[in-house]
C-alpha cells in the first residue's frame, strides 16, 4: 500500500474503525472515538489505515531520495523499489564479519538458514561512521527511515537534530520503535524528558553503566503474544538466569565497566507510544529538537512496535 507525500493517514479514522469492527458499526463517529479511547486502544484495535509495518513502510515515497539508518543485514527499504541509500556504524564487510560470528553460535537451524541467506544478500552500505555521526553523510534526502534504531541512540536529541540536518525542507523521518510493554524491555523504566536532557547536556558519547546493567538484568521474554495476554515473565535478575550462568553475570559486569570508555550496544530509550509522543512534544516545545512528531500510530494487538513520523518544516 502506498500513500503520497502529503497524505499521511489519520491516527484515528472513525469510518475505518467502524468498518473494521462489526460490533462498532452502529456507533456515531464521536462514539467510535470514545470507544477507542476508553477500550480499543488497550485492546490493541487498529484505528487507522496503518494496519502493519508494511503499511507504514508504504508511506515512504518510493521515488524520492531516502536514507535508511541502521539496516544491518535486513533493510526495510530495498533497491530498486525505493530510491534508498544506507547508513550504518559498520560497512558491508564489517557487517558480514559480525553476522558470520553470530552464525558460529546460533543454535536454531532456521535462524542459521535465514542468517546465511541474509549474508548472501547483504547490501552495500553507502555511508558508515563508527560512532553513528550523521553529519558525516554528505547528501540530503526527502525522507529518512529507521527501524528499531532510535532506542539504541546514546543522545536522542543529537540524533533527531542530525536527521533534521539531513532532510530537505518538508522532509519526514519515519521511525519504527519497540513498545516496552510488549517486548523484552517490559520491566525497564520508561525514559523521561529529563533523561534526554541529561544525555544532551553531558554531551554523552557512550551508554552509561546503569543502562548496560538495566538492559541485561531487567530483560524478560520477547514474545508479544504472551505480553498481550498478560504473561510478562520475570526479570533475569529475579529468576535463575544468572544463577545458572555465573559467567554471563560476570560478563555483564565487565560490559558495564567498559561502558565508561566505549560503546556497548543496549536499548537506551524505553518508550510506549504515549510516552514517546509526550517526550518528543516536550523536546520540540522547549526548542531542544528542531522538528515535531506529527503522527504516532499505536502498537497493534500481538505486535511489539509502534510507528512515528517527524516532519521538518517546509
Amino acid at each position: 500500500m502506498f500513500w503520497g507525500k502529503r497524505s499521511l493517514p489519520a491516527e484515528f479514522d472513525a469510518k475505518v474503525y467502524r468498518k473494521r469492527y462489526p460490533d462498532l458499526r452502529h456507533m456515531s463517529a464521536e462514539s467510535a472515538e470514545a470507544h477507542y479511547r476508553d477500550c480499543g486502544l488497550e485492546e490493541g484495535r487498529c484505528p487507522s489505515r496503518v494496519t502493519s509495518r508494511l503499511d507504514f513502510i508504504g508511506l515512504v515515497d518510493r521515488k524520492k531520495p531516502v536514507l535508511e539508518i541502521g539496516p544491518f543485514l535486513n533493510p526495510c527499504l530495498r533497491r530498486p523499489v525505493h530510491n534508498v541509500k544506507y547508513f550504518d556504524v559498520l560497512n558491508k564487510e564489517q557487517i558480514v564479519s559480525r553476522a558470520q560470528h553470530i552464525l558460529t553460535y546460533s543454535e536454531e537451524e532456521e535462524n542459521r538458514r535465514q542468517l546465511r541467506a541474509a549474508i548472501e544478500a547483504a547490501e552495500e552500505i553507502d555511508f558508515s561512521h563508527p560512532t553513528g555521526d550523521l553529519s558525516s553523510v554528505p547528501e540530503r534526502f526527502m525522507n529518512v527511515f529507521s527501524s528499531h534504531c532510535i532506542e539504541h541512540q546514546v543522545d536522542i536529541i543529537r540524533h533527531l537534530n542530525g536527521v533534521f540536518d539531513l532532510l530537505e525542507p518538508g522532509g519526514r523521518y519515519f521511525v519504527i520503535a519497540p513498545d516496552k510493554r510488549y517486548c523484552f524491555d517490559h520491566f525497564h523504566p520508561e525514559s523521561r524528558f529529563i533523561d534526554a536532557l541529561a544525555a544532551y547536556l553531558e554531551v554523552r558519547q557512550f551508554h552509561t553503566p546503569t543502562k548496560v546493567l538495566e538492559h541485561a538484568m531487567n530483560l524478560t521474554h520477547n514474545d508479544p503474544g504472551r505480553h498481550w495476554a498478560g504473561d510478562h515473565g520475570s526479570r533475569r535478575i529475579d529468576n535463575c538466569f544468572f544463577d545458572e550462568r555465573p559467567g554471563v553475570f560476570e560478563n555483564v559486569l565487565d560490559q558495564a565497566r567498559l561502558a565508561k570508555d566505549q560503546y556497548i550496544d543496549v536499548h537506551n530509550w524505553i518508550f510506549t507510544p504515549s510516552s514517546f509522543r509526550e517526550v518528543m512534544r516536550q523536546l520540540f516545545d522547549r526548542g531542544f529538537v528542531k522538528m515535531p512528531v506529527v503522527k504516532v500510530y499505536p502498537t497493534l494487538r500481538n505486535s511489539m512496535e509502534f510507528y512515528a513520523v517527524f516532519e521538518k518544516p517546509a
